[in-house]
């Protein structure tokens, strides 16, 4: 019963997140198509292959979105930025997430599987035209596996 009621709220969750992302835009950057990770196969030049397997353009540097919220399985955070541009994420291992754009703002929409806990651990990368530091965090909106929310999370960009 509880795997189900996870299951209903994961979906239900990714869909209500990717419908109040839609209000950013959609995902915008330069990347192209897909390659192979690590490498410029398959890229335009002046690009190379990021963790997702997205062209991005060379001088893409990687941030970390950490969240800070005991117990959060699910979470909708809210970025900023005059001068960086987020142009693709990869969630941890286990984590379905989402990225959507409109500069300059990010919405993530990030889901844990199983019993997995979004705080903490490795976090999400972010690959970041400019300095990951310039991202400011404005909302971060948790919940836990029955869907109650956490109002004490938070979030930051590393």
């Amino acid at each position: 019963m509880q795997s189900t009621r996870f299951h209903i709220l994961h979906a239900s969750f990714l869909t209500l997140a990717l419908s109040l992302a839609a209000a950013c835009g959609s995902s915008g950057g330069s990347g192209g198509g897909m390659c192979t990770p690590g490498s410029a196969t398959g890229c335009p030049s002046g690009q190379t292959c990021n963790e997702q397997g997205l062209c991005v353009d060379d001088g893409t540097t990687s941030g970390r979105l950490v969240i800070d919220a005991a117990g959060a399985t699910a979470c909708e955070v809210l970025l900023e930025s005059p001068s960086a541009e987020v142009l693709a994420m990869t969630p941890g291992p286990g984590v379905d997430g989402a990225l959507r754009a409109r500069r300059p703002r990010y919405a993530v929409a990030l889901a844990a599987g199983g019993m997995r806990s979004l705080n903490g651990g490795e976090g999400t990368q972010l690959d970041v035209r400019g300095s990951p530091a310039a991202l400011s965090v404005r909302t971060v909106n948790c919940f836990d596996a029955n869907g109650v929310p956490l109002p004490s999370a938070s979030a930051s960009v590393r």
